[in-house]
């Protein structure tokens, strides 16, 4: 869960409440030099509940829920490059 404030660059004049479910599938890699390479795949389901009060204001509490699908793989060798 994770809650917060900020102010937007478009800041609506009235009160609004708006809430969303958001499931999307989400698949990345990335690798560290020197350390290990990842690929991680996880369906993750966002519900947001957003209220904008007057202009000044944004505040927002969204609950994530994510299951995570994939594996880490680990290598046991280490990358190495030529200097």
């Amino acid at each position: 869960m994770a809650a917060g404030f900020y102010i937007p660059t478009y800041l609506p004049t009235y009160l609004h409440t708006h809430t969303y479910i958001h499931t999307y599938i989400h698949t990345y890699m990335y690798t560290y030099p020197y350390i290990y390479t990842c690929k991680h795949t996880y369906i993750h389901t966002h519900i947001c509940t957003c209220i904008h009060i007057c202009k000044h204001t944004y505040m927002y509490t969204c609950i994530h829920t994510y299951i995570i699908l994939l594996k880490y793989s680990y290598g046991n060798q280490w990358l190495q490059r030529e200097e």
